[in-house]
């Protein structure tokens, strides 16, 4: 025989002698397992601010689940328990602190019962139509809009209201009404 021969013929009883003996020591190349996907179940997506939650799990992230059952963000959430909200309006947490920034903030707020200021502008609870003024003229002769408030303009706002029928705060000063001067 050839000593080529010779040679290629050793060479192939060696690898192959090679290979049995790996695969007898437990040594054969390992596949690794195929990956799998968990099989989640589809989450529900996120509630946006102002949108109905129970927890805060649900609400989109930077949001908390509000007593009102509404996504707010924490600092609103904050705001809304202070007295500033139920006197002023000032309900909802910017990087200015506590604002109205809504009309609803206002409507809800005692300034709009007391005061007519039941319009949310820059951030403050003001009077911004002759319909918020409405409350306040019947019972203390504020009918008029002027400068973002419900004023008594006129002897004729005053004779209109509770204050001049009940208290005889009947003439118009100072935007308010008062008891004829004697």
């Amino acid at each position: 025989m050839p000593a080529m021969k010779i040679r290629d013929s050793l060479r192939f009883l060696t690898v192959t002698f090679f290979a049995v003996s790996l695969v007898s020591l437990g040594c054969e190349e390992k596949k690794a397992p195929a990956k799998t996907e968990p099989s989640a179940a589809p989450q529900k997506p996120k509630v946006e601010k102002g949108g109905t939650c129970e927890k805060n799990e649900e609400c989109a992230d930077g949001l908390g689940c509000a007593k009102d059952k509404t996504c707010a963000t924490y600092k609103t959430i904050e705001c809304r328990g202070r007295d500033r909200c139920k006197s002023e309006g000032r309900c909802s947490g910017s990087d200015k602190g506590c604002v109205a920034e809504t009309d609803d903030d206002c409507k809800r707020a005692e300034v709009c019962e007391l005061k007519g200021r039941c319009s949310a502008k820059k951030g403050a609870c003001v009077a911004a139509s002759e319909e918020d003024c409405l409350k306040v003229c019947k019972k203390d002769g504020r009918c008029t809009l002027k400068d973002d408030a419900c004023v008594a303009d006129s002897d004729d706002d005053c004779k209109k209201s509770e204050a001049c029928t009940r208290f005889k705060k009947c003439v118009a000063r100072q935007d308010q009404c008062f008891k004829k001067d004697k």
